[in-house]
């Protein structure tokens, strides 16, 4: 890994401020770099992925943390907390925006509407925003979504457009700013939040953050552990694994946000 003053023929910009690059870049392979952007702190990857690539990509993408039982229990806690924080019921019209499985959608009531590139058997996922019933939304929801998307301004320009006043949307993404490392993965992390970045999100699409907090998550132990423990010798390893708890509530290296909208976007 190298890292250099020196820029590239074209200028890069923030994906969200606009700001062009600066001096700050990290080499992470052959194919991307890093860039971090001087005016709203962005982490963000260079050059953004083909459509192409990332079709290929997540065409053979699976994520050894993604179990059904774990994601229902964080489901079960998000619901929780946008209902007695946010006004939740389950006759909310919701969109969880990269549903994924569907397990969040099975669990937020008949009003609640996924969207996944990948095919799904649950007639409530659908494959574009084209296809929802409902086109003005209590909440919409993004789990670990905004670092994969290439427009992540864009996107969520477009999901503000579908809220009611007052409505909000609920996501985790990689912080930037926390205190707990994270890799860069390009192309499936494809950006890194910081406070300020969600600031100018917000001031463009007519929201304003009502919560930001560092995100925990329920989490098999097994998984937890095997990572905390990677470079623990072998018989050390092996005793600590076989007591460990079958779950555990774990800090991450990501932030829970909550923007609520409060007026029409600037443009």
């Amino acid at each position: 890994m190298r890292s250099t003053l020196s820029k590239p023929n074209r200028q890069p910009i923030c994906y969200v401020c606009g700001n062009p690059a600066g001096s700050y870049r990290r080499y992470v392979n052959d194919d991307y770099s890093i860039i971090k952007c001087d005016k709203c702190g962005l982490e963000y990857t260079d050059p953004t992925p083909t459509e192409a690539t990332l079709t290929a990509f997540y065409a053979q993408y699976q994520d050894i943390r993604a179990d059904r039982r774990i994601i229902g229990l964080n489901a079960q806690e998000h619901l929780k907390m946008l209902g007695e924080k946010y006004g939740w019921t389950p006759e909310s019209t919701v969109l969880d925006f990269g549903s994924g499985s569907g397990v969040f959608v099975e669990l937020a009531g008949e009003k609640c509407y996924g969207v996944d590139l990948q095919p799904s058997d649950n007639s409530r996922i659908k494959k574009s925003l084209d296809e929802l019933p409902s086109q003005m939304l209590d909440f919409i929801t993004l789990w670990g979504v905004l670092e994969h998307l290439p427009q992540p301004k864009q996107v969520i320009g477009k999901l503000a457009s579908l809220l009611h006043g007052g409505g909000v949307i609920a996501l985790t993404t990689v912080d930037a700013e926390g205190v707990i490392p994270y890799y860069y993965k390009p192309p499936e992390h494809l950006t890194y939040w910081t406070r300020e970045a969600f600031e100018i999100l917000c001031d463009t699409w007519g929201l304003e953050i009502v919560w930001y907090q560092p995100y925990q998550m329920s989490q098999l132990g097994s998984i937890y552990f095997e990572r905390l423990l990677s470079r623990t010798p072998n018989e050390y390893h092996q005793l600590i694994i076989n007591k460990l708890p079958d779950i555990v509530n774990v800090p991450t290296n990501e932030i829970f946000v909550l923007m609520r909208r409060k007026s029409v976007a600037k443009y």
